[in-house]
């Protein structure tokens, strides 16, 4: 016996099949990584996010993103990098330094030591992908790491970006093998 299913019905199920997605755990050796030698305009700078409440959070994080973080932030155990042209939001990245059980669908669950953090969702809009934006995002990356006294940064990246993948190359991350 079989029956058909309604078009409406098969159109929204198909959103939540399970979809196979292949991530690395990467890592960078702080004390031995180079950050780039890379001066950009004074209109480009970075601030350190350490509260809940920063006014540039609600810049770049969503309402449910917001709500997750501002514990964590309070608490210190989490850390927001803005990065910013002037006055426009363009990049961020945020940076835990206590163990972390997974916060979303793909992240890991990490147990880290006190010499290590574990970054994620570093993201730069489109327009600011190229040229020497993206090795000043690492030279903030690991210069934030090594003012907090972290000696290896870990984060994880999916298989198919493949800009992700040949910038944390380029940068000097080596892939954990899981």
């Amino acid at each position: 016996m079989s029956f058909a299913i309604p078009a409406r019905l098969a159109t929204a199920t198909a959103a939540y099949r399970p979809h196979l997605v292949t991530a690395y755990i990467t890592y960078l050796d702080l004390q031995k990584a180079t950050a780039p030698d890379v001066e950009l305009d004074a209109s480009y700078t970075s601030v350190l996010i350490q509260s809940g409440d920063h006014p540039l959070l609600a810049r770049f994080a969503p309402r449910w993103q917001q709500a997750v973080a501002a514990p964590k932030l309070n608490a210190g155990d989490w850390y927001a990098v803005a990065m910013l042209d002037g006055d426009r939001v363009f990049g961020h990245f945020w940076v835990t330094t206590t163990s972390l059980h997974g916060i979303a669908n793909g992240v890991p669950n990490l147990r880290l030591g006190p010499d290590e953090a574990f970054g994620w969702d570093l993201y730069l809009d489109p327009e600011y992908r190229r040229g020497k934006i993206g090795l000043w995002a690492a030279r903030i990356t690991i210069e934030t790491l090594r003012d907090m006294d972290k000696k290896i940064g870990y984060t994880h990246l999916v298989h198919d970006n493949a800009g992700s993948v040949l910038w944390h190359h380029g940068i000097g991350f080596n892939w954990v093998q899981v």
